[in-house]
């Protein structure tokens, strides 16, 4: 799941009709200050065990907005949750993980019971969304200046 985020260009033009040459760069200063608190606030709302997670999270601009992003292979399953699985070893006779005490554990198999949905990429979206847009107007502002 990617999170994307695009101005409403019209909005835009009509705000900038008067002052066309200065359109380009009030988007792209939205995009820029917009990716990063959004790739920020989405960094705070992950649950941190190894922040590796935290730290895949990354932004892309693109033409109409930006993308922000998690890397992390495993990222749509701590978002979204899974449901009771197994899991078998892939490169290796045995699995091994830490036991809560730090000791090793091994098993030849594991039922897991399946894990609930963060939802940290949704609740960014929704907590994002008024702030992209008043960023947006704050910066169409001070662009008209």
């Amino acid at each position: 799941m990617t999170m994307q985020m695009r101005v409403d260009k019209t909005q835009l033009e009509t705000f900038t009709r008067l002052f066309p040459e200065k359109q380009a760069k009030i988007l792209e200063a939205w995009k820029e200050e917009g990716s990063r608190a959004t790739m920020e606030a989405m960094r705070n709302r992950v649950p941190i065990r190894t922040g590796y997670l935290r730290e895949s999270i990354t932004r892309k601009l693109t033409p109409k907005g930006f993308t922000v992003t998690p890397t992390a292979t495993y990222a749509l399953f701590v978002d979204q949750g899974t449901k009771p699985h197994t899991i078998y070893p892939a490169n290796a006779k045995v699995l091994m993980w830490h036991g809560p005490y730090g000791e090793a554990v091994f098993s030849k198999i594991v039922h897991h019971p399946g894990s609930a949905g963060r939802f940290f990429m949704r609740d960014t979206r929704e907590e994002m969304a008024p702030v992209l847009k008043q960023m947006l107007m704050r910066n169409i502002e001070e662009g008209m200046r």
